[in-house]
């Protein structure tokens, strides 16, 4: 069980599209306003994120955790061909999981098609499902400070698409634990999705259940296998990461190569694809 404290959320359809011109649609999607600020986000005990994959340990968001910044679903402009509009209404509409899931479905996503940056993540987490608004949490403050951009940058729909392998938060397991994301969403949606970002310049791929998605074969072993082979990824515009749970600071440690050899990578790539 979850409840909102102080919480408006403000929505016009699926995605809150009007107003189309010249064969296009705004697209809205989520970003910082101080306009609807949560007092706080209450979540029930027990309740955290866990990333599954090699070094990648669990972080834990226990009971009365106040949100670390006013990032709401608000809404901003891009720009969408009538059949990406369509495509992001089924996929928000979209209820094939709905009785193998412990809460109601709630695709949480941003993407347009003129968006430069793709984040593959794993699936949305308990505050990402409770807000509507991806990477709302401790990790995403973390992915935000290895990418180099702002809040404002990471929540601009027009640049950045942030479509993980499943759009759901797919509950919990025995040990508190997230489930992995719903296998059926990315044999559904994902390869057709993709195909309608034709500007992408830069794919981050978190953690290791993106990275086998989009590496096939040639994921490694391991994860830290993977991303210790970043280089080999980078000339088709892809890098490979852990997931940025603060839990994950021991395999920082473990393995510096990380923040001083891919980090600053990243950051050139993502800044020249935004300013580009």
């Amino acid at each position: 069980m979850h409840a909102l404290a102080g919480f408006t959320f403000r929505q016009r359809g699926a995605l809150g599209m009007n107003d189309a011109v010249a064969g296009g649609h705004p697209v809205y999607g989520a970003r910082p306003d101080d306009e609807i600020c949560p007092e706080a986000v209450l979540v029930a005990d027990g309740a955290f994120k866990q990333v599954g994959h090699g070094g990648e340990a669990d972080m834990r968001m226990r009971a009365h955790v106040e949100a670390l910044s006013c990032t709401k679903s608000v809404l901003t402009y891009g720009y969408m061909t009538d059949d990406l509009k369509s495509y992001l209404d089924q996929i928000h509409a979209c209820r094939l999981c709905e009785h193998e899931m412990s809460r109601a479905p709630n695709p949480v996503l941003q993407a347009s098609g003129t968006a430069r940056i793709l984040i593959a993540g794993q699936a949305p987490g308990n505050l990402a499902d409770v807000t509507g608004t991806p990477f709302n949490d401790p990790s995403g403050v973390r992915l935000r400070e290895w990418m180099g951009v702002t809040e404002a940058e990471f929540y601009d729909v027009t640049r950045v698409a942030i479509v993980p392998m499943g759009f759901c938060f797919p509950g919990n397991d025995k040990k508190g634990g997230d489930l992995p994301p719903m296998k059926r969403c990315a044999e559904t949606w994902r390869a057709d999705l993709l195909a309608q970002l034709p500007d992408l310049k830069v794919s981050i791929l978190v953690g290791g259940y993106a990275q086998k998605w989009h590496l096939g074969k040639r994921v490694g072993t391991s994860l830290t296998e993977t991303v210790r082979n970043w280089k080999a990824f980078t000339s088709e515009r892809m890098f490979t990461i852990p997931h940025p749970s603060w839990r994950n600071t021991g395999w920082l440690k473990r393995n510096p190569w990380f923040d001083a050899d891919v980090l600053p990578e990243l950051r050139r790539a993502v800044r020249e694809a935004l300013d580009s």
